[in-house]
């Protein structure tokens, strides 16, 4: 019988970066008795599970549907190795969905990994992405309970799915996320790691979120490259959630992140389940005058001239 581990990929919580690590180790992976599933394999396989009829609906997961299937290639020829398969579409799926589906593959699924992250740090990143990558332009005023965000449910929910699979639960650090992940999967071998190629999804300070919100509520051009440009040479402050708001995240999600801290006794969880929840950063929404956004965009835009001109020469 085929097993598996799923990696649950929650967005803004480094899960492109483990994927490009995955795919960039495979081989010496393999040697330690896993196979990386290929990202459109494990993506497809993923997103035919989504049900819910809005999310289908939306361009990535049509776009997959319409290419070749390649979920065969999902496990090795070797019944020995245990696939690696990682997708964020699996966190918008039903777990007992998932967990039919494989019993129905006849896949014995041995672990479930999520990495996790304070909900208000986690909706902040994700709130400065959308600006930056999807033309997002409104202004964060509050905060509310969903669903989707309550780590002790999604860990029962998981748990519930797939009873014999191990629960393996990461807290998101830049820094020892990798470490992390591979002690959990039980990956003991030497790995490379320091590869500028796994790298990916820059964010933009304060004060440039800011200003590529503004362009987005402008109608004008994005910007986010030349921005990104500019701000190597001017460094700033993260953009962080107004301070009241993060008192509303604390108020909707800290009774369940206790929860989930008392059932896993891990001490990496402490933090997000103590009271006191702090910005991690700085909002600038409103603060930036037309004539500071003017030398911006000028500076933007010279930033931007440089890079075409590289890309020109090479």
């Amino acid at each position: 019988m085929p097993r598996a581990i799923l990696h649950i990929g929650l967005a803004k919580t480094g899960t492109t970066f483990l994927q490009n690590w995955l795919r960039y180790n495979s081989a010496v992976l393999r040697q330690a008795g896993f196979y990386v599933a290929p990202d459109m394999a494990s993506h497809q396989v993923a997103a035919s599970l989504v049900q819910d009829v809005s999310r289908r609906a939306l361009d990535d997961i049509r776009g997959l549907a319409s290419l070749p299937d390649e979920k065969e290639t999902l496990f090795s020829y070797d019944p020995d190795l245990v696939s690696i398969i990682s997708s964020e579409y699996f966190h918008i799926c039903d777990p007992l969905h998932v967990a039919e589906y494989f019993r129905q593959e006849n896949v014995d699924v041995v672990m479930i990994v999520c990495v996790l992250r304070r909900q208000d740090i986690l909706s902040a990143s994700g709130y400065a992405q959308d600006i930056k990558s999807l033309g997002r332009s409104d202004i964060v005023d509050g905060a509310e309970y969903l669903p989707h965000l309550d780590w002790n449910c999604l860990y029962e929910s998981w748990a519930g799915a797939f009873p014999d699979a191990a629960m393996r639960m990461i807290n998101y650090s830049p820094r020892s996320l990798l470490s992390a992940f591979k002690v959990r999967l039980g990956i003991c071998i030497d790995t490379i790691d320091q590869v500028q190629e796994i790298h990916a999804n820059r964010s933009l300070n304060a004060e440039l979120t800011e200003v590529a919100r503004m362009l987005n509520e402008r109608g004008l051009p994005p910007m986010s490259e030349a921005l990104l440009a500019l701000q190597r040479h001017r460094p700033g402050p993260p953009f962080g959630l107004p301070a009241y708001v993060v008192r509303q995240f604390e108020d909707a999600y800290l009774g369940s992140n206790r929860r989930l801290a008392d059932r896993l006794r891990d001490p990496e969880f402490e933090e997000m389940s103590r009271p006191g929840w702090h910005t991690d950063g700085v909002c600038m929404a409103g603060q930036i005058d037309d004539a500071r956004f003017a030398e911006i965009i000028k500076l933007a835009e010279r930033e931007g001239a440089s890079i075409g001109h590289l890309e020109t020469s090479t």
